[in-house]
């Protein structure tokens, strides 16, 4: 099968860091314990928010192969919005899901663009499992 003919010689050595997309752009600025009240916020109630610390930005270490994961609605720009993630954060590579149609959250098909300083890969449609599959040969292949 795809998924079990590894052999010693494929394994890549060196470690890889995955990041899945951050839980959240912004977190409150006030942090409250407990439930907050109706009667004690009042009519209105202002919600001050600060960006949230950029995990994937942080973690910096040699001899890791830092891998970042980008979704986009917009297929127009989606690739020059990796290409600008992949500098900024400074990351070996970005796997882009282009969101639209039927490649979805929660679908269980996907694709995906592989970029990296060098390369661009097209992972094309297929059940989510053989995406990873896929992305894992292609960071081996390119990292090796």
């Amino acid at each position: 099968t795809l998924l079990g003919n590894s052999r010693p010689q494929d394994i890549l050595k060196t470690p890889i860091f995955f990041s899945a997309a951050a839980v959240s752009d912004y977190v409150p600025t006030k942090k409250t314990s407990g439930k907050l009240k109706k009667i004690d916020l009042g009519q209105q109630w202002n919600l001050t928010l600060h960006q949230n610390s950029d995990i994937l930005k942080e973690v910096v270490q040699d001899n890791v192969i830092r891998i970042g994961f980008k979704a986009e609605f917009d297929s127009n720009n989606a690739l020059e919005s990796a290409k600008t993630m992949l500098e900024h954060k400074n990351l070996d590579g970005v796997a882009l899901n282009v969101l639209g149609g039927d490649i979805h959250f929660g679908s269980d098909h996907s694709q995906m663009t592989f970029i990296t300083s060098s390369k661009i890969i097209n992972i094309k449609n297929a059940p989510k499992v053989l995406i990873a599959y896929n992305l894992l040969h292609q960071v081996k292949g390119s990292f090796q």
